[in-house]
């Protein structure tokens, strides 16, 4: 399954699944920040693999741009 995600300006989700899911950003800039506090960056063209049970949000890092995303999990997890 795969479902468009639009992050809006410094919009915060703590969130994790029982399965990996694979996000590519399709607009926009911003960070994946894991449950320590690690940032990684993230921007048009990238993917991110986000695996079971990793807790994470994503932060849109532009003030005029939105962050759109695609997350894809497999399957049997819908």
């Amino acid at each position: 399954m795969a479902q468009k995600t639009d992050v809006e300006r410094q919009m915060i989700t703590k969130s994790y699944r029982i399965s990996e899911t694979l996000n590519y950003v399709i607009q926009g800039h911003g960070t994946l920040v894991a449950e320590g506090g690690e940032e990684r960056e993230v921007k048009k063209g990238n993917f991110a693999l986000v695996l079971p049970d990793e807790k994470h949000q994503y932060r849109n890092k532009s003030a005029t741009e939105p962050l759109i995303m695609i997350c894809a999990v497999p399957k049997k997890f819908e």
